[in-house]
């Protein structure tokens, strides 16, 4: 299924090429280091920050790599014509990732606050809906502390309005229905019930995690989000986003799984034809001046990561699964100053957290959201980058790692919520708090919108 910019909103030749056929697909010639005019510096809406600009923060060591700076070639590719097959059902074992998105939270973890233990919402209403076949689904997952649960939060919160969803919206707005979510038991899906919504937002804007993820305590959350899509944007589906609230260290990181935590892993992952790891952007690039422990917290984090990973090698192993397998490496916590990176955190991360308002009114339009994901294919190829001369062989093939028959890993920088938040919730619990500001979390839902009907988290 392709989703498609309507004509009445045609992009320039500039940003056609975020829609191109396979400008997206060949993600080795998109991201080429080229002529000085294709120099990636800053979005084109986003004002210049004053802090150290990007990769001069990292001049210390820009010697020992054959770049310093991230170019990108020219691609004046026409926008592909809509797909003909818009309407046409897919059925889940046949399903294949389209070309549309092809190719490719700002806080500390140890000063987060306690999650909140505040009783389930079992006496909710019952949702209507009967329980359906699995579908087109997206898995999020990442080892303790990495911030899963923040980043899920925060999904609901930025798509809730949909005139403020950001490069969203423009798919959001104009449809007729809410969003809703849904959540049950992990092991009873069938008492799944509605969340109130307003009051799951309300939560993440006063810094309350989701209850404590133990192994006996998982649940699922299922969020549906309407959109328009098809020529003039006149037809209606449905992006359904599950999350499957999983305890980290219990289950996502643990190597010696036993039939119950494997039937978990199958139900929640085995099928996702998108999937999302999440690993903070300081852990994979921290600063030299670090102390022991963060040094000690970050050695803890890289061996639940990369158990995560080799638990997710070890699952489509075991049933034997071949279905391409479209990746995203989520960098969390991107705000964190602890990073080396620190032209990621003042060109992609700081200016929107600044004005927030400006840049997803900007975002709303076709030729924004064209930017948008132009932008963002330059800023994962930069990661790529990065990784590609990082001084770790296990930092270094990482990227090799999260591929699973569908191309190249999409890096996406992220904030889930402000880590200086947190810390102030930390200090002073009872304190009135500034709304949070999510920055990129819609991204990945934009991913698994151009290339898939539904989506599992």
């Amino acid at each position: 299924m392709t989703t498609n910019i309507p004509p009445d909103e045609a992009v320039s030749a500039e940003t056609d090429s975020a829609y191109a056929n396979d400008s997206l697909r060949n993600f080795d010639q998109q991201h080429q280091i080229t002529d000085k005019d294709g120099e990636f510096i800053v979005p084109s809406f986003i004002q210049k920050s004053t802090s150290s600009p990007l990769p001069d923060a990292e001049a210390d060591t820009v010697e020992k790599k054959p770049v310093s700076r991230l170019r990108v070639e020219n691609d004046t590719k026409k926008s592909p014509t809509p797909d003909p097959q818009d309407n046409a059902q897919v059925q889940p074992e046949e399903a294949k990732p389209s070309v549309a998105a092809s190719e490719p939270n700002g806080q500390k973890a140890a000063s987060q606050p306690a999650p909140n233990n505040s009783p389930r919402r079992d006496d909710m209403h019952e949702a209507s809906k009967p329980q359906r076949e699995s579908k087109q689904k997206l898995g999020i997952i990442g080892g303790k502390g990495s911030g899963k649960s923040y980043l899920f939060q925060a999904m609901v919160y930025r798509t809730y309005a949909k005139k403020q969803a950001g490069a969203l919206a423009y798919y959001l707005d104009g449809c007729e229905g809410d969003v809703h979510l849904y959540s049950s038991p992990v092991h009873r899906r069938d008492l799944e019930k509605a969340v109130e919504t307003a009051e799951f937002v309300n939560e993440y804007e006063n810094c309350y995690r989701l209850g404590s993820t133990l192994f006996d305590d998982q649940r699922w959350y299922r969020l549906t989000l309407p959109y328009r899509t098809g020529l003039l944007g006149t037809q209606r589906r449905e992006l359904e986003v599950e999350f499957f609230d999983g305890c980290g260290e219990a289950l996502l990181e643990d190597r010696d799984m036993g039939t119950e935590k494997q039937q978990l892993w199958k139900a929640a992952y085995l099928d996702a034809t998108t999937m999302i790891f999440i690993l903070p952007l300081w852990i994979a690039f921290p600063r030299k001046n670090l102390s022991s422990e963060d040094f000690e917290f970050r050695d803890r984090q890289l061996k639940g990561f990369r158990a995560v990973i080799e638990n997710y090698h070890e699952l489509r192993r075991l049933y034997k699964a071949q279905h391409p397998v479209r990746s995203i490496l989520a960098l969390s916590m991107a705000d964190d100053p602890r990073t080396s990176l620190t032209g990621i955190l003042d060109r992609w991360i700081t200016p929107y957290m600044d004005k927030p308002g400006f840049y997803l009114n900007k975002l709303r339009k076709g030729q924004g959201v064209a930017r948008y994901l132009a932008n963002a294919r330059k800023v994962s190829a930069f990661l790529h980058h990065e990784f590609e001369y990082h001084n770790d062989p296990l930092m270094a093939g990482i990227p090799d790692r999260l591929e699973f028959k569908a191309g190249k890993v999409w890096m996406i920088p992220l904030s889930a919520i402000e880590g200086k938040l947190l810390d102030i919730k930390l200090a002073y619990p009872q304190q009135r708090l500034d709304k949070p500001v999510p920055v990129h979390v819609e991204l990945p839902l934009l991913v698994a919108l151009c290339e898939h009907e539904n989506a599992l988290m």
